[in-house]
């Protein structure tokens, strides 16, 4: 017995030195993540000299060890200052402690004595061997384990300074982890619905409260829900737009959510649809339409989202007669597609698709060299006959001009006088048919009129006779179709017999060789006359 006091009593002031070698120790190894410290009620329960003591501290949920053992304490307040995740003291308490279980065990279990002898082993490795008890190579291995361990945000850990004096603790807790995510909507949701707009692939940069430390990326699904950024602790977060896309404008505005412990914070955004502009402007692929007096007036066309009528009818464009549309505002953004979807009676349907790239602010325009429309069209037959039955190989010179606005539509169209039609297609439309070169023939059929339909051949004979000797026939012709009455002519060259030649001077002059039959018509029989006096 006096043996063992004397062991006893050569060992107490041994382990009073090794105490506060462990104090200094652990004060200067458990280096603060934050200078701010606040006092907090705290229960210590020993359990034996080599059970080690229990710390909690109520109002903050938090339990934890002592750093040494072997020492009677008292409940009090302490001061707590919260220590960094990155700390040995953070890793075995979160290893051994919360995933392995160690701080849930009975209090005189042998668990919770290592757990205090890692963090003792951590503070001062040699000041543990003055204990018998202690298995000084299984601190080293379960430190070594604990250092691979990746801490979460959701844990928490202090360092309690008891007002009282006392020796100093570890408490730790590990919160429910918070998850976050975002909504995205449109601010014109009819519009971005009816424009097919999709959310995808806009981003967001989420933050700490401090609004730069960064913690994650929330990118959005067409639907405009996003990916979760889970195992995050309790608190304010910051998020706010770094990516968007075609469909949307950028918006920098910071979005704010605060989340409870156990629970989803939501950012919530509405973004502005990007719009442009479109305009049509038409042509006709036959350079004579207007000439035929044709215009675009009514033509319609229908701007779609893909490339389908059955896809969604986003607007109507209507064409004025010079094959222009007014400029139509608020179309949506990317590559849409014009197909004509009404015409009128001087072109036919297009059943063409006209792909065209809508950007934002800007006013897309689909050129007259590439929307162009066939007019409607018909066929027009010209064969010309001679008087006297034979054909000649003369050629005859006709223009064709429109009764709309008497322009010449068609020029210089040649026709053989050897009985052999040719085929004109023309506009369908009235026309005026007119001869401008009759060579040595005299028209006989003057001006017509006629009317090409669409998909008919229209077919027009054309009389002339061969001109007689001291002839002289003078046609007058405009080029714009305009009146010919007033012109007059002068006529030079040489007069030969200037006589007139009356019906009672016949009659004097021929005898009894001819009888008048009724007036201006005559018989005759032999009869021969001095020709200079005719």
């Amino acid at each position: 017995m006096d043996k063992n006091r004397k062991r006893k009593e050569r060992g107490r002031p041994l382990r009073g030195i090794l105490m506060i070698a462990l104090m200094v120790a652990f004060a200067s190894a458990a280096v603060p993540e934050s200078c701010d410290a606040a006092e907090y009620a705290y229960t210590a329960k020993h359990t034996g000299t080599n059970g080690g003591t229990h710390f909690t501290v109520p109002a903050l949920g938090l339990t934890g060890v002592c750093n040494q053992f072997g020492v009677k304490l008292k409940d009090g307040k302490a001061n707590l200052t919260r220590i960094s995740n990155e700390t040995d003291y953070a890793k075995i308490a979160y290893y051994w402690g919360v995933v392995r279980g160690f701080d849930r065990k009975g209090l005189g279990a042998t668990e919770r004595k290592h757990l205090t002898m890692m963090m003792q082993y951590v503070t001062n490795a040699k000041a543990i061997r003055g204990f018998a008890y202690v298995r000084a190579g299984s601190c080293k291995r379960d430190v070594e384990k604990a250092r691979q361990a990746s801490v979460p945000e959701t844990f928490e850990i202090y360092q309690g300074t008891p007002a009282n004096k006392s020796q100093s603790f570890l408490a730790w807790k590990n919160t429910n982890p918070i998850s976050l995510t975002l909504r995205k909507t449109s601010t014109d949701a009819a519009f971005s619905a009816a424009a097919g707009y999709v959310f995808t692939g806009i981003s967001y940069q989420v933050y700490r409260s401090d609004r730069v430390t960064p913690v994650g990326v929330l990118t959005c699904g067409a639907d405009g829900t996003t990916n979760t950024l889970s195992g995050l602790a309790q608190g304010t977060y910051y998020a706010r737009e770094v990516r968007t896309n075609e469909y949307y404008a950028m918006n920098d505005a910071w979005l704010a959510v605060t989340v409870a412990a156990g629970e989803t914070g939501v950012f919530r955004a509405a973004d502005v649809p990007q719009k442009g502009k479109l305009r049509i402007v038409k042509g006709s692929t036959d350079s004579n339409s207007i000439k035929a007096g044709y215009d675009f007036e009514g033509i319609a066309y229908g701007l779609y989202a893909a490339q389908s009528e059955d896809s969604r009818l986003l607007a109507e464009l209507t064409l004025d007669k010079e094959g222009g549309s007014p400029v139509l505002a608020d179309i949506p953004v990317g590559t849409r597609y014009v197909k004509e979807i009404r015409t009128n009676n001087y072109y036919q349907l297009s059943q063409a698709w006209y792909p065209v790239h809508i950007s934002a602010g800007e006013t897309a325009v689909l050129p007259a060299d590439r929307v162009q429309d066939e007019p409607v069209s018909g066929e027009l037959q010209i064969l010309k006959r001679i008087t006297s039955g034979e054909p000649c190989d003369d050629e005859f010179v006709f223009d064709l001009i429109s009764t709309e606005n008497s322009e010449i539509a068609y020029r210089n169209i040649r026709v053989r006088g050897d009985g052999k039609p040719i085929t004109v297609k023309a506009l369908a439309g009235t026309y005026t048919l007119r001869e401008t070169d009759s060579g040595d023939y005299a028209d006989e059929t003057g001006e017509q009129k006629v009317t090409v339909k669409e998909g008919e051949t229209i077919r027009v004979e054309r009389v002339n006779r061969m001109a007689g000797p001291g002839t002289l026939q003078i046609n007058k012709y405009t080029d714009d179709g305009g009146s010919r009455a007033g012109f007059r002519f002068r006529v030079t060259g040489e007069l030969y017999n200037q006589g007139i030649l009356t019906g009672a001077r016949l009659l004097e002059a021929a005898g009894p060789q001819v009888s008048c039959v009724e007036e201006g018509r005559y018989d005759f029989s032999e009869w021969s006359v001095n020709e200079e006096e005719l």
